[in-house]
């Protein structure tokens, strides 16, 4: 049976948003395309990459971002784990946040 916890993450932002993490076995740019078929938006790798210190190493991870103008909504999916690493270690079971 799945165990399921939440966590609070505190912002001090005026901007109205949600955040969703996943899980999945799935490669970034996959995650990216299923992401675009179910949501009906346009996922592009925009930036480079997210830098990050990891355990005193400089690591790169993934984000991607689309835009439904219809709704008035910004998407942005970021990978947070790269092989072994974690780009949030508080999030050890999380693969992506949206």
């Amino acid at each position: 049976m799945a165990k399921f916890t939440n966590k609070k993450v505190v912002l001090d932002n005026k901007e109205k948003f949600s955040v969703l993490a996943i899980c999945a076995s799935e490669p970034d740019t996959r995650m990216a395309w299923l992401l675009n078929r179910a949501l009906y938006v346009d996922f592009v790798n925009k930036r480079d990459l997210l830098g990050a210190e990891v355990d005193g190493q400089r690591r790169l991870f993934a984000v991607f971002e689309a835009e439904d103008e219809a709704r008035e909504l910004r998407y942005t999916l970021i990978t947070i784990r790269q092989e072994s690493e974690m780009l949030v270690k508080s999030y050890a079971n999380v693969d992506f946040l949206l």
